[in-house]
Parts: structure tokens; C-alpha cells; sequence
């Protein structure tokens, strides 16, 4: 049995008792499809450290591809929102100055994430009428696609390329293969695996000093 299998509990008693206390990482899951489902968060004081780091790990891979789906619905809207559409613009028709703002409006997210959304979710393969990417970006749009890299992760990598350099480090706390499986994916030049938070500080001193 998986870590995550092994938090299974019976759902509808969870649920059903959801009110008073957490649920179970099933639950949980199951409510991030079923928004009908009663949701809380998941016990937590009872797990294994594996168990515990393996949640965790799921959870932030559901999160990924989740924010995969939500940039290129983001994309779509600001498709259908473009200036030749004029006030027939999707955006436009519901009272919204941009498809940004419309996003920011329908997600409740903060408008730096809506623009976010709208720009990672434009280079993504699915963009309509094509993918607004330059060739160095379209690793990048594969990685946040297959729900392997972040927003977060996949706009920095842009914003930097866009700012003109030419070299870009990943540091990272994850193993160096993983690290560089990663980098690969992403279109990163150089990634640096297995660091502590101070050996992160040093690398970036080392980096620094080489330039």
C-alpha cells in the first residue's frame, strides 16, 4: 500500500463529520472534483513523516495541473476577448476593461495571478488561434502543460529570458537528478540539486562573483 492509499479512511463518515473535524486525504481529492463535497483539510497528526511528505507531494502536483487547466481557460478568454471583437469581446460584454480583469474577477485571485494566468496560459500548445511563445520558450510551456513545472516557476523563467540574459540557474533542495530533469523540461541552462537553504545563499555568491 502507497502512503497516500494508506490515509484512506471511510469518505463518508469523513465527510459526513467534516464539520467538527478534519478529513481524510481521500476526501480531500474527491472534493477537489466534486465541489457538491463537503471540503476541510486533511489529518495530519497521525501520519508517518512519509506519509505526511508524500501528501504533500501529491497535493502539489494536483495544484500544478489545476493551474495548467486554469491558464489555458485564461488563455481562451483572452482570446475571445481580443481588440478586433471590439464590445463583442467576451470580456467587454461582461463589463470587463480586460480579460486579465475578467479572470481576476472570476477566480477572485489577485491581479498579478491573473495576468499571470493569461501569459503562461498563452504559450501553452492549446493557446488559441497558436501559442504566443518565442523558441526558447516552448520547453517552458511543455513542463507547466504536463503539470511538471509551476506558474509561478514558468513566468519567472519568461520574465528573465524576456529581460535578456542569457544564463538561467535553478537552485534547488530537490536531488540533482530531479533537479536537472526538471531544467531539462524547462528550458533552464544550469540547475544546481541536494541544497540547504545556506548553500543556496553560497551558490548565489559564487554566481555573483563569476559575473
Amino acid at each position: 500500500m502507497t502512503p497516500t492509499a494508506s490515509l484512506i479512511t471511510s469518505v463518508g463518515s469523513a465527510c459526513a463529520d467534516s464539520a467538527a473535524r478534519p478529513v481524510s486525504m481521500d476526501a480531500v481529492l474527491r472534493a477537489l472534483i466534486d465541489l457538491d463535497a463537503p471540503f476541510a483539510p486533511p489529518l495530519t497528526g497521525e501520519l508517518a513523516d512519509g506519509e505526511l511528505l508524500e501528501s504533500q507531494r501529491v497535493l502539489a502536483e494536483v495544484e500544478r495541473r489545476l493551474t495548467a487547466a486554469s491558464a489555458a481557460l485564461a488563455a481562451e478568454v483572452r482570446y475571445r476577448s481580443r481588440p478586433d471583437l471590439g464590445s463583442d469581446g467576451l470580456a467587454q460584454r461582461l463589463g470587463a476593461r480586460t480579460p486579465e480583469n475578467l479572470v481576476q474577477r472570476i477566480t477572485g485571485s489577485t491581479k498579478a495571478r491573473a495576468i499571470s494566468l493569461v501569459r503562461v496560459g498563452s504559450m501553452l500548445p492549446t493557446a488559441p488561434p497558436t501559442p504566443d511563445q518565442s523558441p526558447w520558450l516552448v520547453d517552458v510551456a511543455a513542463a507547466v502543460a504536463a503539470g511538471t513545472l509551476s506558474l509561478d516557476a514558468a513566468d519567472a523563467i519568461r520574465a528573465l529570458h524576456a529581460a535578456g540574459l542569457t544564463k538561467v540557474v535553478m537552485l534547488s533542495g530537490d536531488n540533482q537528478r530531479t533537479a536537472s530533469a526538471i531544467a531539462q523540461q524547462a528550458g533552464i541552462d544550469e540547475a544546481h540539486g541536494d541544497l540547504m537553504p545556506n548553500d543556496k545563499i553560497e551558490r548565489i555568491k559564487a554566481l555573483l562573483a563569476e559575473h
